[in-house]
């Protein structure tokens, strides 16, 4: 649904008719038919489709759009998410890189690979784009209304990662069953590529509102977070150094927690030999 909210008149009215038909709640709506021109992240059956179309909304029509991180978005912590600039300063260090040119009513990658391709990702005027042709007073002009244009040329180019779609979906299929809060990584052994990734709590990279406040960790990926090795892991630093000829089984350490300059340990005061 392409919704142009200054042309809604009746916003309250069109958010209750609409709710009835894609069930969701009607102050939901209310807030995408009274903020910006855009579409409504929803997906549509086709009885939906025909029913909207039925109502007949001046300022909304039902029209078939690509969804940038699809209708159920996959590795979404790996992706990462779009926001706005936040200010002029970071408006002027924008339009410095790689020479494109961004406005303040842009939408920037804000994390994950959205924001380290940042520079690369950026294109120009979308491929498909929803105009509403309108005279000064907000009203529609006859023969013209709302019309999709579409192949533009926008220098727009690709990002292609090693993850396997149908592995990544399986595993977070699982986790939405099994998994509150955690990480899934999978790896082809023979090379390194990485095959899935995916951590827990997780977020719609496509309408991040809906995930706020949510957890303080919400939108930490899991997979590529820091953290201090865990106890288990000394068997495998110690079977290493006894392996290279580094330490003897008669060697000792002082532990000086907070105070070792490598890896800082837990216990601040140190454990001591």
């Amino acid at each position: 649904m392409v919704v142009f909210p200054e042309i809604i008149q009746a916003k309250e009215e069109a958010s209750l008719l609409l709710s009835q038909v894609i069930r969701r709640e009607p102050e939901e709506l209310f807030r995408y038919l009274n903020g910006e021109a855009g579409f409504l992240p929803f997906a549509l059956t086709k009885g939906q489709v025909r029913q909207i179309q039925e109502l007949n909304i001046l300022g909304l029509m039902v029209q078939e759009i690509d969804y940038r991180y699809g209708p159920k978005p996959l590795a979404a912590h790996v992706i990462g998410h779009l926001g706005p600039i936040s200010d002029r300063s970071l408006l002027e260090r924008l339009n410095n890189l790689e020479g494109k040119q961004y406005k303040l009513s842009d939408l920037i990658g804000k994390s994950g690979l959205e924001y380290f391709y940042e520079g690369v990702l950026k294109a120009g005027e979308p491929v498909s784009m929803v105009r509403a042709h309108v005279d000064v007073y907000r009203n529609l002009i006859a023969g013209l209304g709302i019309k999709k244009e579409e192949d533009r040329d926008t220098g727009r180019q690709d990002l292609i990662t090693t993850l396997d779609g149908e592995i990544q979906r399986a595993v977070e299929e699982v986790m939405d069953r099994r998994v509150e809060r955690g990480a899934v990584v999978i790896m082809d052994a023979r090379n390194g590529d990485l095959l899935a990734m995916a951590s827990r709590p997780n977020f719609n990279p496509g309408n991040v509102a809906l995930s706020l406040p949510g957890d303080h960790d919400t939108f930490l990926d899991h997979c590529t977070a820091l953290y201090q090795p865990g106890s288990i892991f000394k068997v495998v630093v110690a079977a290493a150094a006894l392996e290279e000829g580094m330490v003897k089984p008669s060697d000792t350490f002082v532990c000086l927690g907070e105070h070792d300059h490598l890896v800082r340990c837990w216990h601040k005061p140190g454990h001591g030999p």
